[in-house]
């Protein structure tokens, strides 16, 4: 692969050995996919994941040295420290869920690293929602992580991004990434036709045709008709369902989407491989599967990706003057900077003065997190289950069985999973 001086000084170690072995990363993952050439980003957002590295030349302490050494990222950089936690929450939660000691130091060390290289905390797991747009324009070359925040990056935002991790980090501290994959343009042309024949007017709704189409199309990227006016939460929810039940790192929408002014331009003047119709009965189907019918209530988390401003609001209306029911656990998780949004506007105080409670930060996705809920706290106690859990999320009900020992699973509309914290209950509508 060819190398600029630039990029050969940083191979060499001349501007340090944490440069070097990102340099060295990036290098290696460019030959394994016969990229030519190394290609500038405008924008990171990264895991530092200081538990990842221990093995090899990958050693804390080589980050610590750089640190002492004042290497910065070169690009505009954003930091989701997925899967350990934030400072932002209450740190009264960190004792409820039974958060490891290890983890809130890991946390506050990984924070300072962040924060001496340049890289903005955001600790949302949908950072384009309170970001400078300007860093990812159209077109734009960036790196992210996080699968929703992929797919809505590339689909939505028409930036283009890989499916990273560590190579986001490393991509930062460079601010180069090998030209493979989504960068060239012959791969994001669509490759299947996903034809909606039915009308879908709730978020939820959204998430049901990601589920569907995801384990259809796999790794490959969808095309979809019959979507008109989708609002930025539908596109939201359909980006995570679509990277749960399959691996998709980019869709198009005909008519919405910036890649897709028309069918002809998204399939790049091809055929697709399959036209697949769906209707209400193949929604109806996805949803049996995953959502149970009526039953008691333990658990309510809504906020899969990251609650808007506008979702906040709707939920302190729909909580106003009410109460969460004693045996119910009410969760609303959102990013800090949404969450000092709504503390603005009052929507923060309704909701825990009706019992729920606003859970800012990545750590507290139950999916994910490393407390209680959460799957590493669920498989390391075989006798725990979070009960019966309810969300307005397609990804969180795909995942609740399996990373929760959710008992029974329940996925409806905000206004459902609202009234469920009430009494108690899920009844079908």
């Amino acid at each position: 692969m060819y190398l600029t001086p630039e990029e050969e000084r940083m191979l060499a170690g001349e501007e340090g050995g944490l440069v070097r072995e990102a340099m060295k990363f990036l290098v290696r993952l460019g030959e394994s996919y016969n990229a030519e050439r190394m290609i500038d980003i405008s924008y990171a957002n990264v895991f530092i994941a200081s538990s990842f590295w221990g093995k090899g030349a990958l050693t804390p302490n080589l980050i610590q040295d750089a640190v002492e050494a004042g290497v910065k990222v070169r690009v505009p950089t954003t930091f989701n420290n997925w899967g350990l936690g934030c400072l932002s929450t209450d740190e009264t939660v960190w004792e409820r869920m039974d958060v490891p000691g290890h983890v809130r130091e890991q946390v506050l060390r990984e924070n300072e690293i962040a924060k001496s290289m340049g890289i903005v905390p955001t600790w949302t797991c949908a950072p384009y929602l309170v970001c400078d747009i300007g860093w990812y324009p159209e077109g734009s070359h960036i790196s992210t992580v996080e699968s929703s925040a992929i797919v809505y990056f590339n689909s939505v935002l028409g930036a283009r991004t890989n499916r990273d991790c560590l190579a986001s980090f490393f991509a930062a501290i460079t601010g180069k990434y090998p030209e493979c994959g989504y960068y060239l343009d012959e791969n994001r042309y669509g490759v299947y036709h996903i034809d909606l024949q039915t009308k879908i007017a709730d978020t939820m709704s959204y998430g049901l045709l990601g589920l569907y189409a995801g384990k259809i199309v796999g790794l490959e990227t969808p095309v979809f008709t019959g979507i008109t006016k989708p609002r930025t939460e539908d596109l939201m929810e359909l980006s995570a369902a679509l990277a749960s039940s399959g691996a998709v790192t980019l869709f198009h929408i005909v008519g919405v989407t910036p890649e897709a002014p028309d069918f002809e331009t998204a399939f790049g003047g091809g055929e697709p491989r399959e036209r697949i119709t769906v209707t209400h009965s193949e929604l109806e189907a996805v949803y049996n599967k995953v959502s149970d019918m009526e039953g008691k209530v333990d658990f309510v988390c809504l906020g899969c990706p990251h609650y808007s401003i506008r979702e906040m609001k709707k939920v302190s209306e729909l909580l106003d003057g009410k109460r969460v029911h004693k045996d119910v656990t009410l969760w609303i998780c959102t990013a800090p900077q949404t969450a000092m949004f709504a503390e603005m506007a009052g929507y923060a105080e309704t909701i825990r003065k009706a019992g729920g409670t606003i859970m800012s930060g990545p750590a507290f996705c139950p999916l994910f997190g490393p407390g209680r809920p959460g799957p590493e706290y669920t498989f390391a106690h075989p006798d725990y289950s979070i009960g019966s859990f309810a969300t307005d999320a397609a990804k969180q009900a795909y995942y609740a069985r399996p990373n929760l020992r959710a008992e029974k699973v329940f996925l409806g509309s905000t206004e459902q999973c609202i009234e469920a914290a009430i009494t108690g209950a899920w009844r079908p509508v």
